[in-house]
């Protein structure tokens, strides 16, 4: 039986259609920011705003990883205003170097307005800055919230500092190295039952105010004191803090102590004046 060589059309076969395309708003939003994650957040911000709403949802939080920022002014982040405005919504620690040289009113309105906006920040460093009221508003801005306060070579006065510690009731740590106008009197208004340690330097102006300060201490409401644990063994751990005074010589050699690697509540004065025990961490 001869064989036909011509091929008939199979009719059972069906021809599929590519399929589609794979995208990446396929991916569920667990997945986008794991890739996000990989993203810094300048190119974060490249994508925010272009790509739709869940995109955009994506990246806030992306960006809202972001916790802690540091830099110096002359050497400032390339953000804008209001991408600072952004990341000042979760931002938990700030830390900047300005400069005394610098412009004061522009690193206020570009920088430290947008990122205190929302007033999220708890532990704040403001260094070499020519303090004003300007800056004392955008710090009480944080008062709710701030714990940790550092304004070291800031041309702090009493009458400059004196809100920001009445204001600010769960400030835990405060140092203030290097402010030769500041007079002391401002130690009395102290207003946080959460204070641990206070950092200081003596200096012409305020080593009177800072003698009357420590003598008087027991008498103030929130009960700070300057005895050893062993004798305010039945006083809360919340009614004592650490006050540490350095000289300025001792400043200049790094001799001091971190204030956030110690535990001890007891008075820690070096110098000349007093050495207590401090238990570190």
């Amino acid at each position: 039986m001869q064989q036909s060589n011509e091929v008939s059309p199979c009719n059972d076969v069906k021809i599929r259609n590519p399929p589609d395309e794979t995208n990446i708003l396929d991916l569920n939003d667990d997945c986008l920011l794991e890739i996000f994650k990989y993203l810094t957040v300048q190119e974060t911000f490249d994508v925010l705003h272009k790509l739709g709403n869940r995109i955009d949802s994506i990246a806030l939080k992306r960006i809202a990883r972001l916790k802690s920022l540091s830099f110096s002014l002359r050497d400032p982040p390339e953000f804008t205003p209001y991408q600072l405005k952004v990341i000042g919504k979760t931002l938990k620690t700030l830390r900047v170097t300005v400069g005394y040289s610098l412009d004061t009113d522009k690193f206020i309105s570009m920088y430290l307005n947008p990122l205190c906006f929302h007033g999220s920040i708890q532990d704040l460093t403001l260094n070499y800055v020519q303090f004003n009221d300007a800056y004392q508003h955008c710090v009480l801005r944080l008062a709710p919230h701030l714990q940790h306060l550092d304004l070291n070579f800031c041309q702090l006065t009493d009458e400059l500092l004196q809100p920001i510690v009445e204001k600010c009731t769960r400030l835990e740590t405060l140092s203030i190295i290097g402010n030769y106008e500041w007079k002391g009197k401002s130690l009395y208004h102290i207003n946080s039952p959460n204070m641990k340690c206070i950092t200081l330097e003596l200096n012409d102006m305020c080593n009177d105010e800072v003698d009357a300060f420590k003598a008087r201490r027991g008498q103030f409401p929130n009960r700070l004191h300057s005895q050893t644990l062993e004798e305010n063994k039945d006083l809360p751990a919340s009614a004592m803090f650490l006050l540490l005074i350095i000289s300025q010589t001792e400043r200049m050699m790094g001799k001091w102590c971190e204030p956030r690697e110690i535990t001890g509540c007891q008075e820690h004065v070096l110098g000349d004046v007093v050495h207590g025990d401090v238990e570190a961490a």
